[in-house]
């Protein structure tokens, strides 16, 4: 979430694309399914890849 928002990313736009709760976001040591993290990628115009 943070590498998008910093990659110019919408918080407010994130959270309301792929379902991925914020709460499990809190915690470093989560892990996000792929398919979710390209989903949410995409949903906001952002390349995984970017850096």
């Amino acid at each position: 979430m943070e590498l998008a928002v910093t990659k110019g990313a919408s918080r407010k736009a994130l959270l309301k694309g792929p379902a991925i709760d914020p709460e499990d976001l809190e915690d470093q040591d989560n892990r996000v399914p792929f398919a979710k993290y390209l989903a949410l990628m995409r949903a906001n115009n952002i390349s995984p890849l970017q850096r």
